[in-house]
Order: structure tokens, then C-alpha cells, then sequence
């Protein structure tokens, strides 16, 4: 365990140092590191938070016409596709949580230079853009993400109201 924590140490403090576009690909790296370094490869088998996973559940007569909400679809298909593409496989359906907290940081880290990341930096009103859409940490400690809104129709989900693509200073 200690040789996992130095290895994650020593993978923050050199994410400044990393060009651009190695950014993406660390990311999936390090999702992928984290879950089989401290959970084994662990996929759990099913959801209670999204209606559209498992996907059979769009199917059952009795969510039809059921709104709920969910990520931008579209920005979590990019990760996906990336994600299959680097190890052939599909991403833990949370995995993108993951790969948005390390984006943000070294965005952060780019963006402050050296030294420790502030409160306020953490905390900006404008938040930040992740695979899973707009999100922001509270100085309470809790966070907002901007999530689309989806109808089951026809055993499908069809997004009636889209993701917002920035917070527009609401909420700050």
C-alpha cells in the first residue's frame, strides 16, 4: 500500500510537467491504475442512481414516460470511445469522476504554477469542464454538476433538456 501511495504522490507532482496532450491519456491511465490498485478491477453489477444503467432498464414498462438525470451524454461518449480505444475495454460507468477530479487538478497545478493549490482555486464559481459535463466544489465541501435531463421513451433515453455547457456565474 505504501509503494501505491508514493507511486500517486510521485504521478501529482509530475502532472505540471506533462504536455497538453498527454493530459487525456494519463487520465484514463490513472482511472484505470486506481481501480486495480485499490479495488482490484472491481465492477460492481448494477445502478441505482441512473435509469439508463443497465440498459435493460429502459425496457421495463414501468419507467416509460420517467424523467431523470444524468451526465452530458455527449461529452461521456468521447471519454468512452477514448477510453475503448486506449484498453479495449469499457470504462467503469463512475470512472469519469475520477479522470475529472485529476483533470482539474492539473489544470489547476498549469494553471498556479508551483507551490500547494489554494481553497479559492479549488472552489472557483466558474467550475470546471469534465467528461461528465460542468462541475464545481463548494467550500462547504459538497459539489454541483450540471446534469441533462432524460425521458424514457420507448425504451430509450431521450434527453429533453440538454446539460449546461458553464455555470454563467449562478450560484458563485
Amino acid at each position: 500500500m505504501k509503494r501505491a501511495f508514493l507511486s500517486l504522490v510521485l504521478l501529482l507532482a509530475t502532472a505540471a510537467l506533462v504536455p497538453a496532450q498527454e493530459v487525456q491519456r494519463h487520465g484514463l491511465v490513472f482511472e484505470k491504475w486506481v481501480r486495480d490498485t485499490f479495488f482490484e478491477g472491481y465492477k460492481p453489477a448494477s445502478y441505482t442512481q441512473r435509469w439508463d444503467i443497465p440498459a435493460a432498464t429502459l425496457g421495463l414498462p414501468g419507467v416509460q414516460g420517467g424523467w431523470f438525470a444524468l451526465p452530458d451524454p455527449a461529452l461521456y461518449a468521447q471519454y468512452q470511445a477514448r477510453y475503448q480505444s486506449t484498453f479495449n475495454e469499457p470504462p467503469h460507468p463512475i470512472s469519469g469522476l475520477a479522470y475529472d477530479g485529476v483533470a482539474a487538478i492539473g489544470a489547476l497545478m498549469k494553471k498556479a504554477g508551483p507551490g500547494p493549490l489554494s481553497k479559492q482555486a479549488l472552489t472557483q464559481g466558474a467550475g470546471f469542464v469534465g467528461v461528465n459535463g460542468i462541475f464545481r466544489l463548494r467550500a462547504d465541501g459538497t459539489n454541483e454538476r450540471g446534469l441533462a435531463i432524460a425521458q424514457i421513451q420507448g425504451g430509450r433515453a431521450v434527453v429533453v433538456d440538454p446539460a449546461p455547457r458553464s455555470f454563467g456565474g449562478f450560484g458563485s
